[in-house]
């Protein structure tokens, strides 16, 4: 009776059969495909004494094999010319090796069609698609692995299987090549609550040193009692690592000497490790940091792919930020927006003063083939869900999500992603040579040292000569009387 009529893979349809002695067989019925043959699955039974017994497996766990049903997978022409070839295309695409663990798990075979998508897409003012979505509007193809984001405009012409990974995607801007110079970089390395530790610790110990010399005098007399000051420079000097040339052999007093090194040197051994990596460390100057300070700046232009979620996502938030970035930055230049991501990076290189959003990851793997060294805006970003698609109202969207929830629960989507990111291509940072910049807090803590140090030797000679002129004057003054008393008048 049904060998002609197509009943669609999602479509629950039993059929019941008596099966003699009143007994009851259930079956469901369905087509992989119109082309495929009629599929059987033995669903329950029911008896008069036994009642109904049904299948205790959900429905696709029993239909989990699509037989090998071809999938025309749409990818983009360009991204497939810069990969040399397929096994490059596997081992650098997160989104190809997820697709090709669906169609193992699946059992369905995979035709590609490289075309210029020209983007993901947007909503044309007269209600079709272009770019990717566009594709699979049409149904030039059954799926693609061009990572669309998720959206709901989107969602009413095609169907997501499900969230990938979300993506940032960041302002990029040109290097601005200078760096900040900070001039606390000698405190930085240790947080306000340890330096005052340290300095309290430095102070208990030159009062313990000091007790203890005082109580060998009184109790001994053999050592000359020393002073507060002097305990602070004994203490002082075994955190510079100076020795000191008045030894005792008072135990009390060794064993300060010995814990107060132990403590210094580990304290200067994470004090140097710390302030190396961070003088070594360059810090780039950003012009701005957020979607605000770019505002505010008001001196550079956003560009974006004309043709990607994003330029939808400006047009209709109603955040009061975005929308006067969309109105100042973007709608006077809606026809010079660049038509690929590549034009847009290149265009970052060439005009001063332009920002380009899109990932971190793409801007990295374009790097060596653009003119000038991009960077990110670390705080300036836009999250997007990523997905893999597939036409409006597919039959097997159920089974898609089924496989994939399943791969995720069993550890499978986070090794692909930790495969695709050790395999991508890593860049090898530049070194960079001190320079002043970075050294500027140094010398100029040396010249303010020597400043201080002539001022006070300036100082100090005036004083003595003041002093030494004061003393001159009272001992003429002195020897004056003298005389006037052995010879008066």
């Amino acid at each position: 009776m049904f060998e002609d009529v197509n009943i669609p893979f999602d479509c629950e349809f039993l059929v019941a059969e008596f099966n003699g002695a009143r007994n009851v067989i259930l079956t469901e019925l369905y087509r992989i495909s119109p082309s495929f043959p009629l599929q059987r699955n033995r669903y329950g039974k029911w008896t008069p004494h036994g009642g109904l017994d049904l299948a205790n497996d959900v429905l696709y766990s029993r239909r989990n094999n699509l037989q090998g049903l071809l999938f025309r997978t749409l990818v983009d022409k360009a991204v497939v010319n810069n990969m040399s070839d397929e096994h490059n295309y596997e081992k650098y695409r997160y989104f190809y090796q997820v697709w090709r663990e669906l169609s193992i798990k699946m059992n369905f075979t995979i035709e590609f069609l490289p075309r210029e998508t020209h983007g993901n897409g947007i909503l044309l003012k007269n209600g079709s698609w272009n770019g990717v979505v566009g594709f699979l509007q049409r149904r030039e193809a059954n799926a693609t692995i061009m990572s669309v984001s998720m959206t709901a405009a989107r969602s009413r012409v095609l169907d997501f299987v499900g969230p990938i990974f979300t993506a940032k995607k960041y302002l990029i801007i040109r290097d601005t090549d200078s760096f900040e110079t900070s001039w606390t970089s000698f405190l930085e390395p240790l947080d306000d609550s340890l330096w005052m530790v340290l300095v309290g610790t430095m102070g208990l110990l030159a009062i313990f040193v000091w007790i203890s010399h005082r109580a060998l005098f009184i109790l001994k007399g053999t050592l000359q009692s020393y002073d507060v000051g002097y305990a602070l420079l004994f203490v002082w000097g075994k955190f510079c690592n100076q020795g000191d040339s008045a030894t005792s052999d008072f135990t009390p007093i060794r064993i300060k000497a010995l814990t107060t090194h132990l403590t210094a040197t580990l304290i200067i051994a994470a004090y140097s490790g710390a302030l190396v990596s961070h003088l070594a460390v360059r810090r780039t100057q950003l012009p701005f940091n957020t979607f605000r300070e770019f505002l505010l700046e008001g001196q550079f232009s956003l560009g974006m792919h004309k043709f990607s979620s994003l330029l939808p996502f400006f047009q209709n938030n109603t955040d009061p930020v975005i929308r006067q970035l969309y109105l100042q930055n973007v709608v006077p230049y809606l026809e010079q927006l660049p038509n690929s991501n590549m034009n847009g990076l290149r265009k970052v290189c060439s005009a001063p003063k332009y920002a380009f959003i899109y990932t971190q990851e793409y801007m990295n793997e374009v790097q060596s083939r653009l003119d000038c060294k991009l960077i990110v805006i670390p705080q300036a970003y836009i999250s997007w869900i990523k997905s893999i698609c597939l036409t409006k109202n597919s039959p097997y969207l159920g089974l898609f999500r089924h496989t994939l929830s399943k791969l995720r629960r069993d550890g499978v989507l986070q090794k692909l992603a930790l495969d695709a990111q050790q395999n991508s291509p890593v860049q090898e940072p530049a070194v960079l040579s001190m320079d002043m910049v970075i050294t500027a807090p140094v010398f100029a803590a040396l010249s303010v040292g020597v400043a201080a140090s002539i001022m006070s030797f300036i100082c100090e000679l005036a004083a003595l000569r003041y002093f030494t002129h004061c003393r001159q004057r009272a001992r003429g003054a002195e020897t004056r009387n003298k005389n006037m008393s052995l010879f008066p008048a």
